[in-house]
């Protein structure tokens, strides 16, 4: 017996779609080496066996039909007659026998609709390159089968577009290759794979960089001139220092920080910092171009190792913290109060003018720069005495401090006590303005400061009066009669007794000068941070505060804003005893210069991209499992539910055209004709009558090598109908009908996809 190509065609396209079937699906079936008593390997063998009958069932003549489906009958009798046999057969093969009819199924029905077969591949390729872009690990062999299938599928629909021959023929030419395609396949099987899933990380190198060029030309090239550190943008009104209205949070991610072990306290960074109040806003007369920041971080530092250098580490605390633009465009740099160094920041990207940072050019998202700073061990007792008793008179070694100092940390600067004499100097010239106050709010003060022994004291007690107010982030505008500072104070503190940040930090600022002490405004953002988590930095975190200047020590941060004191104060644990080299102040200064170089080489970079990637991905792999069932099931329940539209439309228009008359049935055949006709290329041109139209598909089609054509016959009817009045007749629907069959194989040879849907939708035989 002659094995028939067709039957031997069809039989690999079914082994390689149940092959890969299982192979890829086959846990979801319980088909998993080592799960089940049997091996999995039972189970590809029964699926061959399905394929193998019916396969053989296409090639046996009626006889050996007749023998193979009584053997089929005898072993499933003789299977049910132990009932424990049965049931495990129903339980474990049921779905790969199911699975070999379908792919059997398949087969026959991509031989007989060409584009069924491509669309299928399609699918398949679709499904392989998501498995691979979601990193899932498919079967070796599974993948090996599935590509070979698509392989076969395209040099099948080739050879067919090309030679434009039958089926049968293009059958024929896909047997004569079988060689070629078993070498294909043993190459494929032997070929090593890996046992991880492919990551794709340089695929998502370049989509981070590319995505990092777009973000950055349309934040920072189209938005050049925006400026989002304002109240309302950023958690900023629109105009910076101004006071009154109400506040609204976006959440936008700003800038992400991180710090490192070394950070013990949260981070407070400041954008700007104002001296001048006109009673409803803030601004900066202050146009010195001292170093402020740096200057101020150096009194601190030369301070603290004048009073107490065994024990330094008890007052102040270096450490880092690297920080990154995101959704952000601002001509402030933002550093923490004490910072000592920048990093990754040229000295010709910004200016000092009035204790403020500011870029040339504003800057946005992907600036990224290191600020080493020093904490202050605010709120703790021992820190509170230093600043009450402090005396350039208790300075001890001050030259030998000074050359320490600038050698470890000033090499380039060279500061000298001369600076810190100008620095004090313009800090009472610009931020000590006497405040007048109302009678009022004078006796109030009094009340608030009379068992203060000391300025530090009564710092503490205006903050403490402060913090015992309502917050509030509505709190309206101010009365047209607030014009002044006083007014503003009066308002505030007798009236309203209500508001924000804003609020709080100008009253303080003014009953802090009232008494006599430099205090300044400052804005910026509020972050709670410790260690060395990455936090991202958002709009609802702006916030302004008061700093006061304390003689031969520096900028001294409060916090008088209700709610907000758990956040600045939170003091370290003092070391009563300090061993060598047990932090900063432990020691000499050059120790701890060295562990400053030793933690700042073995830091990175903040790298938040990827930092980005990373939480995006832990939180998506939460729900990519939902997600997935989610998307699977809404695929499916649209299949089916447009089959089940189509289906009910299809029977609806059968039923209603089986009840035309002769009439409105010829007019409804001849129109699927015509459109038949506008697919294969021979559309009505304008003004161009059904005749012309006719000789011109004619003369087309007389070139074609078919045994069935078209004559066109029903153009013919169709135009007598419309002009000549003719009544139409049962020859003339035949025609129609006949022409329209050959209309169909036209299709079916040159439209495959065209085909199938006009035999579906127009054929009412």
């Amino acid at each position: 017996m002659v094995v028939k190509e067709k039957n031997l065609y069809r039989f690999t396209i079914a082994l390689l779609l149940m092959f890969g079937t299982l192979l890829c699906l086959g846990e979801s079936i319980g088909i998993k080496e080592g799960e089940i008593e049997k091996s999995a390997y039972v189970y590809y063998l029964a699926g061959c066996a399905v394929v193998g009958i019916v396969a053989a069932w296409f090639q046996l003549a009626r006889k050996g039909r007749m023998i193979l489906a009584a053997a089929i009958v005898l072993s499933v009798g003789i299977m049910m007659r132990d009932e424990a046999l049965w049931q495990e057969t129903v339980r474990d093969y049921i779905p790969v026998i199911l699975i070999g009819l379908f792919c059997c199924a398949f087969s026959l029905l991509i031989e007989k609709f060409k584009g069924i077969g491509a669309l299928s591949a399609f699918i398949v390729l679709g499904f392989l390159g998501v498995d691979l872009l979601g990193e899932r690990n498919l079967p070796h062999m599974g993948v090996v089968c599935a590509l070979l299938y698509v392989a076969m599928i395209y040099v099948e629909w080739n050879e067919s577009r090309w030679q434009k021959e039958r089926l049968a023929n293009s059958r024929y030419y896909m047997v004569r290759i079988l060689p070629f395609w078993i070498l294909y396949f043993v190459l494929m099987t032997v070929m090593p794979a890996q046992e991880e899933p492919y990551d794709w990380q340089f695929v998502k190198d370049v989509y981070r960089n590319v995505r990092e060029v777009v973000l950055q030309i349309s934040r920072n090239w189209i938005d050049a001139d925006r400026e989002d550190f304002a109240f309302g943008t950023s958690g900023f009104r629109d105009n910076s220092g101004r006071i009154g209205g109400n506040i609204s949070d976006s959440g936008r991610s700003v800038m992400v920080i991180q710090g490192q072990k070394s950070l013990k306290t949260n981070v407070y960074l400041t954008g700007k910092v104002y001296n001048t109040f006109d009673g409803v806003g803030w601004t900066s007369t202050d146009e010195s171009d001292i170093n402020d920041r740096q200057l101020d971080a150096f009194e601190t530092l030369y301070a603290v190792n004048c009073l107490d250098e065994s024990g330094a580490s008890n007052y102040i605390e270096r450490t880092r913290l690297s920080i990154w633009y995101d959704d952000f465009r601002t001509g402030c740099l933002f550093t923490p109060l004490k910072t000592i160094k920048l990093q990754n920041m040229e000295d010709d990207n910004f200016k000092s003018v009035g204790g403020n940072y500011l870029f040339h050019d504003k800057q946005g998202y992907g600036l990224t720069y290191n600020t080493f700073f020093f904490q202050l061990n605010v709120d703790h007792p021992l820190v509170y005495d230093m600043l009450a008793s402090v005396s350039e008179d208790g300075f001890e070694d001050k030259e030998a401090v000074l050359k320490e100092i600038q050698k470890d940390y000033f090499i380039r600067t060279k500061y000298k006590l001369a600076d810190l004499d100008n620095h004090r100097e313009n800090i009472y010239q610009n931020y000590n303005q006497p405040v007048e106050l109302s009678e009022e709010v004078r006796m109030l003060l009094a009340e608030v400061t009379q068992d203060a022994k000391n300025d530090v004291e009564k710092l503490r007690a205006i903050e403490n009066m402060l913090q015992q107010m309502v917050y509030t982030k509505t709190p309206g505008e101010l009365p047209g009669w607030v014009d002044s500072e006083s007014a503003f104070l009066d308002y505030f503190l007798l009236e309203s007794r209500q508001g924000y940040c804003v609020y709080y930090a100008t009253a303080f600022v003014l009953l802090a000068r009232a008494e006599g002490i430099p205090a300044r405004y400052a804005e910026g953002f509020c972050v709670p941070v410790k260690g060395i988590d990455k936090v991202v930095v958002t709009s609802d975190m702006a916030h302004a505060w008061p700093e006061v200047y304390v003689d031969h020590v520096g900028w001294i941060p409060f916090e008088p804003t209700p709610g907000y004191e758990a956040i600045r104060y939170t003091p370290w644990e003092i070391r009563t005893e300090v061993a060598p080299g047990d932090g900063y102040g432990a020691g000499t200064l050059e120790e701890a210069d060295s562990d400053w170089e030793t933690e700042e080489d073995e830091s990175e970079d903040l790298e938040y991209p990827e930092s980005q990637e990373a939480c995006e991905k832990e939180n998506a792999s939460e729900t990519s499992g939902s997600l997935w069932k989610i998307a699977g099931l809404t695929v499916v329940f649209i299949i089916i539910g447009s089959i089940m539209v189509l289906w009910v439309d299809w029977l609806l228009r059968r039923r209603r055209v089986k009840r035309y008359g002769l009439k409105e049935r010829f007019l409804l055949e001849v129109q699927a004709n015509m459109r038949m006709l506008t697919v294969l290329g021979y559309e009505r041109r304008d003004n161009e009558t059904l005749s012309e139209l006719r000789d011109r598909a004619w003369a087309i089609m007389d070139s074609e090598e078919s045994d069935e054509k078209p004559e066109f016959h029903f153009l013919d009817f169709y135009e007598e109908y419309l002009y000549g009045e003719y009544a139409v007749n049962q020859e003339m629907l035949d025609t129609v009908l006949s022409e329209k069959r050959c209309l169909l194989q036209m299709l079916k040879r040159w439209k495959g996809i065209w085909y199938l849907y006009y035999k579906l939708y127009y054929d009412f035989s």
